[in-house]
């Protein structure tokens, strides 16, 4: 009787110190991500189509630092914001950055004329993308790491911000 009670008790304490090894979580388990659209989530992947007609989508991107740029060609700061973005273009897309516009209203072709923009303008005039991503007014300006996280997320267009941001992740 009392070999089957220490065989009994060494059974046990074997099985209990094998569960942390199989507990969900545990070092050896990576996490999936959070998707969504609020800062320190990861954002989704989407594709629409340029002002050239072609498909774009997010993590072809994967591994820059993305300004995601909501626009309208009705918004008069948006207009005031659109060369400005370009020198952050110039100034930083040799670093491993990238600027998508997404424009909600008007034509990406004209937006993209009209001031001379030299990164992919993107058609959401159907606003799919605004409805999962946005929030506010536009322009909205969104930050992702190299990752595809949202490090910053704001209405309007405080540059020294932005910059601090994009020069953060780069």
């Amino acid at each position: 009787m009392r070999a089957k009670l220490v065989f009994a008790f060494l059974a046990g304490s074997l099985a209990l110190s094998l569960l942390p090894a199989c507990k969900r979580g545990s070092p050896t388990t990576p996490t999936p991500p959070s998707y969504g659209s609020k800062v320190g989530d990861t954002a989704a992947d989407f594709s629409a189509r340029d002002q050239n007609g072609q498909t774009v989508k997010l993590y072809q991107y994967y591994g820059k630092v993305v300004l995601i740029n909501f626009s309208a060609d009705w918004c008069g700061p948006c207009r005031n914001e659109a060369g400005h973005i370009e020198r952050l273009f110039q100034d930083y897309k040799g670093q491993g950055f990238q600027i998508l516009t997404i424009l909600i209203s008007g034509s990406p072709a004209t937006w993209a004329n009209q001031y001379q923009l030299t990164f992919p303008v993107l058609d959401d005039n159907s606003e799919t993308l605004w409805k999962i991503c946005g929030e506010g007014y536009v322009p909205l300006n969104i930050v992702l790491d190299r990752k595809m996280i949202i490090r910053y997320k704001e209405a309007g267009y405080d540059e020294p911000a932005i910059i601090s941001q994009i020069k953060k992740y780069l």
